[in-house]
């Protein structure tokens, strides 16, 4: 199963247990209701900023729509969950090139579009 349908079944199971049909939903993200059912069903990619939406517009957090948080934030660092090449590992970061690889996330997401 790919990240994308992994995350579109649990927006699926959130959607349903606040009782929203898909049409609620993408009235609160202001999205057309086919592009929450291709979020859904896998086929559509979601942008970090749709990502945030999500959140807000099911009243949940990230680690609700991901297996896992995909990041985590301690007080020497942050550790990133990744999937490269269809293998999973953390990435532990120190505080001081926090800046440097969130400049690089931006860069490879713009890049994924």
């Amino acid at each position: 199963m790919s990240a994308e349908s992994d995350f579109g079944i649990r927006v699926r199971q959130r959607r349903y247990e606040l009782g929203l049909t898909q049409r609620d939903l993408a009235e609160r993200m202001r999205l057309d209701p086919s592009a929450i059912s291709r979020i859904e069903d896998g086929s559509r990619a979601v942008p970090v900023g749709e990502v945030v939406q999500l959140v807000a517009a099911l009243d949940t957090d990230l680690s609700v729509l991901f297996d896992r948080p995909p990041v985590v934030v301690a007080d020497d660092g942050v550790t990133i969950c990744v999937t490269e090449d269809g293998v999973e590992r953390a990435v532990s970061v120190g505080r001081s090139d926090v800046a440097a690889i969130v400049h690089q996330l931006v860069a490879w997401l713009a890049a994924e579009r």
